[in-house]
């Protein structure tokens, strides 16, 4: 069911796709997560799709700062899915690792300069570190861009360099 969430809380699905499946634990999944551009409260309009989806199975969270968690999960992913890829690791090397680690802070940092510059402040990379080792990710755990790859299906890459060179100039 819904809740009201501090700027720790992402969007997040933690899944592996095999074939036409998709496998993921609920209770690590936070879902849906939504909310208007500048309304820290909740508004009628939230609060009608929060009932709306209270009718569901459908996990959800009315973000406090929609641009900050939006924000926020696309330093996530530039900064875990891109090196997993081009390495072809699992998870656990960003713990293991100090230069893949030093590569997604550095990825992450930059995506923070580029929001901090739009005016839109997102968790540090530090917080999003302790986020992440509070969720207990598997070692061998393997993004979306990763899976993709094994999967040889067209991956994110594109849109995310793609989008992070856009709003950089």
């Amino acid at each position: 069911k819904g809740q009201e969430c501090d700027r720790q809380l992402k969007c997040r699905i933690s899944a592996e796709r095999k074939d036409n499946s998709i496998f993921f634990n609920p209770d690590v999944t936070r879902g849906l997560v939504y909310g208007r551009a500048g309304e820290s409260k909740i508004t009628e309009q939230t609060r009608a799709v929060a009932d709306f989806l209270d009718k569901t199975k459908c996990r959800y969270t009315i973000s406090k700062d929609i641009l900050a968690d939006q924000w926020g999960k696309f330093a996530g992913n530039i900064s875990g899915n891109l090196p997993q890829a081009i390495f072809g690791v699992g998870a656990g090397a960003y713990v293991n690792g100090k230069y893949i680690s030093l590569i997604s802070r550095k990825l992450y940092e930059e995506v923070e300069a580029v929001a901090l510059a739009k005016g839109i402040k997102i968790t540090t990379y530090k917080e999003y570190e302790e986020l992440k080792k509070s969720l207990h990710i598997r070692e061998n755990a393997r993004y979306s861009t990763l899976q993709d790859l094994d999967a040889k299906r067209h991956t994110e890459i594109d849109m995310f360099a793609g989008a992070m060179i856009r709003y950089g100039n």
